[in-house]
């Protein structure tokens, strides 16, 4: 979880930056032309960059995490259900999982 959201915020710290360097480039390079824009172009790289990492970090690890809660409530759940019947052997799995969204 904290790698997640860990990604989620230097994505957006990252995502932040990217619209300062662009005035950076309209300001110095097109309209005073003080500066060369390649050094300026580079940092817009390297944010999106850092921007696509830490998306990446928050979606996959973000999932996993979903993916990893949803299977363990499920597994629960059923336990549960499976202990609450007294008559187990006549139950299917189908109907445990019927009793489950009905209740």
């Amino acid at each position: 979880m904290l790698i997640s959201l860990g990604g989620a915020l230097v994505a957006t710290v990252a995502t932040a930056a990217i619209p300062l360097v662009q005035r950076q480039i309209i300001d110095h390079v097109i309209m005073t032309h003080q500066q060369s824009i390649w050094p300026l172009a580079g940092l817009l790289l390297v944010a999106a960059g850092i921007n696509f990492g830490g998306i990446y970090l928050r979606r996959y690890y973000g999932g996993r995490l979903a993916l990893d809660v949803q299977h363990e409530m499920r597994t629960e759940l059923f336990d549960s259900l499976s202990r609450w019947t007294a008559r187990q052997d006549e139950i299917y799995t189908g109907q445990l999982v019927g009793r489950s969204i009905s209740t």
